[in-house]
Order: C-alpha cells, then structure tokens, then sequence
C-alpha cells in the first residue's frame, strides 16, 4: 500500500463513534449487574480464584503461586478489594463488569477498523450486547473475560500495525497480548505465531518483513533474554517457580506428541472394540469426523446459530473491508485459535464454548456487516426475519430459563446467619460449602472423589462437624432418608427449586 492509499485508509477509519463507545460500555456495565441479580452460585473454578486472591494478600505473590500458579487475575480481584473496600467476592464481579465492558467496545472499534459505518457501528453494539454466551457467564467469575478482552484489544493494534507499520502499534499489540497471555496462557501461542503474518505483506521486500517480524516481537525478545540471564543466574530453570510457564514449555515440546498418541490411542481402539473388520481401515476419518462434529457442534452452540449464519453470510460475500492489511490480521487469528482449538480437542476429546469463544468473536465480527447490508439494501423479509431472531435472542441472553441453583446460597447463607463461626460444616458441594462461610471442607483438595455422598459419610468422622450439608439431585429419591438414617437426625432445614434438587441441612450435635 502507498502512503497516499494508507493515509487515505486510515482518514476513512478516524470516524470512531465516541459515544456509541461510552454508552455502549454503560449499558455492558449495567447489564452485568442486572445478571447479577438473578441470584445464583457462580462457577467451581471461581472459589479457587478467590481463595488464591486471599492468600495473595495474606501472604504475598509466592503462596499464591503454590495454590494457584496463573495468578494474575486473582492479583487483580485482590488490588481492586483493597482499594475499594469490596468483598472478594464482589471485586471479582466488578472485575469481570470491566473486563466484559471492554470487549463490547473493542468489538466495535474492531468492526470500525473492518469498515463499518457508523451505523454499521450500532448494529455492532446491538450485536455484541445481546450476546448470550457474555452474559450468560457473567454470574461466574472467569479469568477468560480478561483474556477474550485483550486479545480483541490486540488485534486492533495488529490491524494497525499492518495498515500502517508504526512502532507505536507493534508495542501496543505487545503489551496487549501479554495481557491476554496473563490471564490465559494461549495467548502466548498467539504471541508467539501472530507475528508470522508480516510475511504476507507481499509488497515489502523480504529484509523489511525481517525488521517488522522483531518489532512485533520487541517485548517477546526482552521476555526471552530476562529468562535467559535468569537461567544463567539461577543455572538451572525451576518449573517449579515458573508456574503455568512449565505447562507452556511442555505444550511446545510435547504438545505434538501427545496429539499423535492421543490420536492413535482412539483410533486403535477403534478399529478393536466398535468398528468391524471392513471398515477398520476407515477408523481414521470416523475419528476425525468425529471431532470436526464436536468442534461445529461447541462453535454453533457458542456462537449461536443466528450469529453463525450472519457471520458466515458476511465473509462469503465479502462485505468486510477488502484490504490486505486488515484482511490477513484476522484471518491470522482465525487460524491460529482454530489451531489452538483443534489441538486441544485432539488432545483431550473435550471442547467447552469457554476454548472456543475467542473464536466465535473473531467470526462474528461479520455479523454486523451482514444486518446492515439488508437493512441498507431494503430487504424486507430478510431484515424481517432477522429483526424477529434478534428479538429472540435478546430474550435469551437476558431471561434465565435454565434451573435455577438459587437454593444452594439460600441454604449457604442460612448457615452463615443461624450458626456459630467455629461451627465446622461437612458439605458434598464446593458451593455449597462456600457460601456457608466456615470451616470444614476446602476446595479442591477435598472434593477429589466425591461421587457418592453415603460412602463418603460412612468414611468420615462424624465427632469432627457440628453440621452436615449435602446437595441431593432431583433423581436421588431415597438418599435423603439414607442419610437421616445414617446420622440418625432429621434434616434442621431444607431448600429446593422447582424442579426437585435439594440442599439439606443436619445438625450433629
């Protein structure tokens, strides 16, 4: 791209819609709170999070690590309780408020750089802010807001840089994407292989392609030789205190192998125990038919079907911006998140819309594009329909339609406000047991392997608890009496939903 072409790009791009950013934000930051009061307990993972944050301030930076050795995001859940005066638990919701806020706004700044319009901009807004994966998940405390959030900041930059080829755009991308790496240790394979993508700026002669490469990498290099004179220092690398750095090692040296094995494993058994001996020879591509199911499968889910097929209308007909620079960005990051993605899943033979929702944000960028394009084209019943799914799907992030768990803090908090603080509590739920605010059971440790609540209580020594509070499922008829008989009391209290599940609350002595 000549100058005159690239300053003539970047003027068309200055149009930001500052307000639509503003409001947009408010309107993200109140509708994390409305979720928040539909009144249920947030994820398992979360009481790990916060127990590592307490200890952070309790104990410092090297007690965190052991409990929990990615610590960045309860580092933050810990600074913003001391500086606010939060619980833990409420600077942990605030945290996540912000985080999601900016991942609004850099989704439309992100559509903006692709060539919306402005009023291509609003359908952005709409777009991204009934999105019901974000707030779906706002009851929970997640460190994979922050890294959604950075890395879609980054990719800003990343376009820039392309577009524009500025240092201050290959720090930025830098910095930004360290974030990410902090929050979540995929980032680092998008900081290690994003900076491939100069390479494809065909008109740049090979050596300025070389220099971009190391611009792009500056924090990287500085990153690489701080642990290398540590190295030298300390003689040996301790995987030990280097944290989640360890797993990242083993994922590059590894991670390939265990792939194969992995993959070899499940078709052998394949070919064994389900296939018949004519179609043995087909295992392979039963397998990985298999996978592509389950990984469209996770990203439909994820995306929604709605945004998929808006998203997927958008590239097909190119209605994105058609320029080189912003063009191979995100189709660098599409790549390399379906590889991290695709890795994981053969790896594992497991995917969770949490592995894939980077992705599905990189894909609906499109969407917006996609809206604008009927409504400008004034295609009624096209625009009709979509209008109407969109209603739909507003609905659905906003009504909670699923079962509720509101039974577990009510059963929690009964505990907290009716028994003493030395009381000790044995509880089959990790939840549960939080939200009860006392001694007696810690997670993780303790809740390895229980799988079954009347064994687990045979095992136990009932002098050491003063209450007994298990969570019994709508399906487990009869282990409710098992349990009075066992203890040989009757439940003090019980709490339910709708639809059976059940908290039941004993006391021993």
């Amino acid at each position: 791209m000549s100058i005159i072409a690239a300053k003539k790009t970047e003027k068309s791009l200055q149009n930001y819609n500052y307000d639509l950013l503003f409001y947009a934000g408010i309107v993200s930051l109140g509708l994390s709170y409305l979720s928040l009061l539909y009144q249920q307990p947030f994820n398992i993972d979360g009481i790990l999070y916060l127990k590592t944050a307490a200890i952070f301030i309790e104990k410092g930076l090297p007690a965190a690590i052991t409990t929990y050795a990615w610590p960045f995001y309860s580092m933050l859940i810990a600074w913003i309780s001391l500086l606010s005066t939060l619980s833990l638990e409420n600077s942990a919701f605030l945290l996540d408020a912000l985080l999601i806020a900016i991942n609004v706004i850099a989704f439309i700044v992100l559509v903006k750089e692709l060539g919306g319009s402005r009023q291509t901009q609003y359908w952005a807004a709409l777009v991204i802010l009934i999105y019901p994966y974000l707030y779906h998940d706002q009851i929970n405390i997640l460190r994979d807001f922050g890294y959604y959030a950075f890395a879609l900041v980054s990719l800003i930059f990343f376009i820039r840089f392309l577009r524009q080829l500025q240092w201050r755009y290959a720090l930025a991308w830098n910095i930004t994407l360290v974030l990410a790496t902090l929050f979540r240790i995929e980032g680092a394979i998008l900081l290690g292989l994003a900076p491939l993508a100069v390479f494809m700026l065909c008109k740049q002669n090979f050596m300025h392609r070389v220099w971009y490469f190391l611009q792009l990498n500056t924090i990287n290099i500085i990153i690489l030789l701080a642990v290398f004179l540590w190295q030298l220092k300390k003689a040996t690398l301790s995987t030990h205190n280097a944290g989640r750095l360890a797993e990242l090692i083993t994922m590059f040296h590894s991670g390939i192998s265990l792939l194969t094995s992995n993959l070899d494993l499940k078709n052998n058994l394949l070919k064994s125990q389900i296939l018949n001996p004519l179609s043995a020879d087909q295992s392979f591509y039963f397998l990985l038919g298999g996978l592509v199911s389950m990984l469209l499968v996770t990203i439909i889910n994820t995306i929604t079907l709605l945004y998929g097929l808006l998203s997927y209308y958008g590239f097909r007909y190119k209605l994105l911006l058609q320029e080189h620079a912003a063009t191979i960005a995100v189709v660098t990051y599409i790549i390399i998140n379906l590889i991290i993605v695709g890795v994981f899943l053969g790896q594992t033979f497991f995917l969770s819309g949490r592995y894939a929702e980077l992705l599905c944000l990189l894909f609906m960028l499109a969407a917006p594009f996609t809206i604008d394009h009927f409504f400008v084209q004034k295609s009624k019943w096209p625009f009709a329909i979509i209008a109407l799914w969109l209603v739909a799907t507003a609905i659905n992030c906003f009504g909670q339609f699923g079962t509720s768990k509101t039974y577990v803090l009510q059963a929690g908090h009964w505990i907290t406000q009716n028994t003493s603080l030395q009381a000790r509590v044995y509880s089959n739920d990790p939840q549960l047991a939080y939200y009860s605010h006392h001694p007696g059971t810690e997670y993780p440790q303790d809740f390895v392997s229980k799988d079954d609540i009347i064994k687990d209580l045979h095992a136990l020594n009932l002098a050491r608890y003063d209450y007994i509070a298990v969570i019994v499922g709508r399906n487990d008829n009869t282990t409710a009496d098992k349990i009075s008989a066992l203890l040989a009391v009757k439940p003090l209290q019980s709490f339910s939903n709708n639809r059976g599940d059940k908290a039941l609350i004993y006391k021993l002595h």
